[in-house]
């Protein structure tokens, strides 16, 4: 099997660019406590030097907001690389189900579904293919596009997954649903 290897990084942008960002501004608010707190500690042992502790306690200030400044110049880059490089082994394999589901949705049998080595969502992927497996060895024709009423019937209790999909009738909204049928 040929190895693939996405030269792309940013495979679904607006999600990993809002997930980097959420990691970045963490980043900041931290080294801005981090500033905060060693102002605080450094201007109070300053004051407890009787020579020249005011003079260093006026110091101190401009000497951390140099250190946030350039931590946060060299940390904001970084965090956006390391993000956007681990960002994408999730981002990718989400990508990869939206285009495999949509085949099944388009009445194409796409096969079997594949994520690169390495990525997240091994076991989904792995759990997707076994569902799969199950409704084609059940004799269901993806092919064609059909998929017989029962496939959202609910059949066994022990396939709820939660209280909320029920009714008010007492039907699932499962058993609901009409099959999909293209012609």
């Amino acid at each position: 099997m040929a190895r693939h290897k996405r030269k792309i990084k940013l495979i679904k942008p607006q999600f990993q660019i809002k997930l980097v960002s959420i990691f970045l501004c963490l980043s900041v608010a931290c080294m801005v406590v981090q500033f905060t707190l060693l102002n605080v500690a450094l201007t109070d042992l300053a004051m407890s030097i009787p020579q020249y502790g005011a003079a260093l306690s006026s110091e101190v200030f401009g000497i951390l907001w140099n250190h946030l400044f350039l931590t946060i110049g060299l940390m904001v880059p970084l965090t956006l690389f390391v993000g956007i490089l681990v960002t994408f082994r999730v981002a990718g394999p989400v990508y990869r189900f939206e285009q495999y589901f949509q085949a099944i949705a388009d009445g194409q049998n796409p096969g079997e579904c594949h994520i690169r080595n390495g990525d997240e969502f091994q076991e989904l992927c792995a759990n997707i293919n076994q569902a799969m497996r199950t409704l084609r060895n059940e004799g269901r024709d993806f092919a064609a596009g059909e998929l017989p009423a029962n496939v959202f019937a609910g059949e066994s209790s022990s396939n709820s997954f939660d209280d909320d999909d029920h009714d008010s009738d007492g039907t699932t909204q499962a058993e609901d649903r009409e099959p999909i049928i293209s012609g």
